[in-house]
């Protein structure tokens, strides 16, 4: 791939979105293709390593109207590329919107929430609107900020127990995208608060092994009884 963060240095322009995307189908590979079509990233995948696009975000830094274009090109390595080039600060509720609108599945809606949403000032709007959303990358939307928000919760302004009781009643029926952003929230409640861990686990054990899905070598099982133990064990190493 050539690198334009260092031209960008040396003639002190920032290459177009058509440029970029010009050197990103050369770096395409078929592995990461079937990769990130396997994932559910959809059909317009060009196959480049995420840490090909941190490193190019790294170089070219915040780039709010190249982000954009990159944004509208439809394909998902230069949308999650647009994720780490957006500039918070620039984006109205009504664009934030657009592009959550605009995704096309959960690892794009799951970069978007927490490259730029999750800390734009119309996040707490953002997640009103969407945690009850019936639409399956909308509601996966609302439910990613209410993650990020038990995870900075110091204060107590969430009801712990009233968020408990909406995971439990509502996952079950929940489209898949959405149950697994639920089901991740229940976690963080756990993780992040000592005071409702026990009582995210017991929520868990009532849900039951809904994921039938088998777990990756290396990884930890999404079933809260056994993520949260591992995950607040992870914490306490770091």
């Amino acid at each position: 791939m050539v690198n334009l963060g260092m031209q960008k240095k040396l003639t002190g322009e920032v290459p177009s979105a058509v440029e970029i995307l010009a050197d990103l189908e050369v770096k395409g590979s078929e592995a990461f293709r079937r990769v990130y079509t396997k994932q559910g990233a959809g059909d317009k995948v060009l196959g480049i390593k995420m840490g090909d696009l941190r490193a190019l975000a790294k170089e070219l830094k915040k780039q709010h109207a190249l982000g954009l274009a990159l944004w509208d090109s439809g394909w998902f390595e230069a949308r999650v590329l647009a994720t780490m080039l957006f500039d918070p600060k620039q984006l109205t509720e009504g664009e934030c919107i657009r592009l959550a609108e605009s995704c096309d599945s959960p690892p794009l809606i799951d970069k978007l929430t927490g490259n730029v949403l999750e800390v734009s000032e119309q996040a707490e709007a953002l997640r009103a609107r969407w945690l009850d959303s019936a639409d399956p990358l909308l509601g996966r939307a609302g439910w990613n900020l209410m993650i990020a928000a038990v995870q900075k919760d110091k204060k107590g302004a969430l009801d712990l127990d009233v968020l408990l009781a909406k995971v439990e009643t509502e996952l079950p029926a929940a489209s898949r995208p959405k149950k697994e952003a639920m089901n991740m929230c229940l976690v963080m409640i756990g993780v992040y608060h000592a005071s409702h861990t026990d009582k995210a686990i017991a929520a868990g054990e009532r849900l039951g092994r809904w994921d039938d899905r088998p777990i990756p070598k290396g990884c930890t099982s999404s079933y809260p009884p056994e993520w949260i133990p591992a995950a607040i064990a992870l914490r306490n190493r770091r």
